[in-house]
């Protein structure tokens, strides 16, 4: 498990690629423990945490390990050795130039940003794996909010969508492939409107790989629209699939919310997807 990489700060480096085995020890007396966290305990009264002393569990899971890199503790723990290697102690602050000291807050800001990215992005994909509703990703960032610290602008709905878009592109090969290969589908429908109010239609996607027994929701992708009748979203609808080369003779049910725009009886939606066929 110790071997496995991860990009995250050391004493030495800021945002490298780097094994666990150079941040913990494990032995069977002591169990696992943080190298870094366990250095700074010697000469910092406030660093003390489990991982210091040695951490132990029943069942051993590689979440914890990477949770504890992004803890407040240990990240204080590796800025204090990185300040102490790099020689930024008292006396250099009082006597850096106000160029080096601007590069070196802009430095930090972005070390921050970056962490909140990665909380919030987490949020994302934790409602993701739980086929939850995206509106409860803002619930479960008001929660974790409680504990670090995240802005308040990038914990709305809007920016809930721009992150499983950008998550989409690392995953939608993997995902059109599986759909493509896939005998049957549903396709879910929903409306909303991004930050500038303008409306866009979400697509989910549940369906079975050939080599799974087990059915899956996932995201699809983001539709911008140019208007919001029935016809409109058929004809988005009819883009997106040829653009992803999707079967629509494979779409075995569309489901959607109550508007009638969606499930009007004889111009809605889903009575325009019966002549897809």
């Amino acid at each position: 498990m110790l071997k496995v990489k991860v990009t995250t700060d050391t004493p030495d480096f800021k945002n490298v690629n780097v094994e666990l085995s150079s941040i913990y020890e494990y032995s069977c007396e002591n169990g696992l423990k943080c190298k870094i966290c366990a250095a700074c305990s010697s000469f910092k009264t406030n660093s003390a945490n489990e991982y210091a002393t040695g951490k132990r569990w029943e069942a051993w899971k590689l979440d914890y390990c990477k949770r504890h890199l992004l803890s407040r503790i240990h990240a204080e723990n590796v800025q204090s050795l990185y300040n102490q290697k790099h020689g930024i102690s008292v006396k250099s602050l009082l006597t850096e130039k106000l160029a080096d000291r601007k590069a070196r807050l802009d430095h930090a800001k972005r070390l921050q940003t970056n962490e909140q990215i990665r909380f919030l992005m987490d949020d994302v994909l934790l409602a993701i794996n739980m086929n939850a509703s995206m509106l409860s990703v803002q619930t479960i960032h008001d929660h974790i909010g409680k504990f670090v610290s995240l802005p308040d602008s990038r914990r709305s709905k809007n920016y809930t969508f721009e992150f499983i878009a950008a998550i989409n592109e690392v995953v939608a090969d993997e995902i059109f492939t599986e759909l493509r290969a896939s005998l049957f589908h549903t396709l879910i429908v929903d409306e909303s409107t991004d930050i500038a109010v303008h409306k866009v239609l979400l697509l989910y996607f549940t369906y079975r790989s050939p080599s799974s027994l087990v059915y899956k929701t996932v995201f699809g992708g983001i539709i911008q629209l140019t208007a919001c009748h029935a016809q409109a979203l058929e004809q988005a609808i009819k883009e997106f699939y040829n653009e992803h080369e999707i079967d629509l003779n494979r779409l075995a049910m569309l489901t959607s919310d109550g508007a009638s725009v969606m499930l009007g009886r004889w111009n809605g939606l889903a009575a325009l997807e019966k002549t897809w066929h």
